[in-house]
């Protein structure tokens, strides 16, 4: 998201190109809901910020320079400082595993129901890696087994969010128990990766 000053109400989507640690960033020339360019001038005050890893950050800037030609782009101050909030409540480990989800629980062989990916994992959720976008708020079921081999089984989650990550989807779940043995096996994983960086 990109702000300037002179508009302090108005946020513009735009996507960070390439830069030059402490020296500059170059994001793609912002443009209006309508598809016009912004009315933007050298030495502008302007805000940057963006989402990562469930964290939002932010920082204040300056346009260096702007270019058209062979393409639209801006050139901002590289940042003296960046602000960050979590707006996670709980640690997303990084993994890569295979998982079954359903819409319903399964209680035969997992052969035939959709496979995808979990990317990270929590004790409130994960995210879920598909080939196939789910709509937010649908719940659905998640098979898996763990690196130290423990098989979580229909673990109950509902969908969040969903973005589109080349030719695949992204979808934030939260699992949608607090307690049972099944989260009983991630929440004693997690324990044991923890405990394993603070020996490290």
């Amino acid at each position: 998201m990109f702000e300037v000053t002179y508009l302090p109400d108005a946020k513009f989507h735009t996507f960070i190109r390439g830069c030059k640690e402490n020296h500059y960033i170059i994001l793609d020339y912002p443009l209006t809901s309508l598809g016009t360019p912004l009315n933007l001038k050298e030495a502008m005050r302007c805000v940057a910020r963006f989402l990562s890893q469930g964290k939002v950050y932010g920082f204040q800037s300056e346009i260096q320079k702007i270019t058209r030609y062979p393409y639209p782009f801006i050139f901002i101050n590289y940042p003296r400082h960046i602000d960050c909030i979590n707006l996670r409540n709980t640690t997303r480990i990084p993994i890569r595993i295979p998982v079954v989800y359903s819409r319903q629980p399964i209680t035969s062989s997992p052969a035939g129901h959709p496979l995808g990916h979990l990317l990270d994992l929590s004790d409130s959720g994960c995210l879920l890696e598909t080939a196939e976008p789910l709509e937010t708020g649908t719940d659905c079921f998640l098979s898996f087994e763990l690196p130290n081999q423990e098989l979580v089984e229909n673990l109950p989650a509902q969908i969040k969010r969903v973005s589109r990550k080349e030719n695949s989807y992204h979808q934030g779940t939260m699992f949608q128990t607090a307690e049972g043995p099944e989260l009983a096996k991630v929440t004693k994983y997690l324990s044991y990766l923890k405990n394993l960086q603070l020996q490290a």
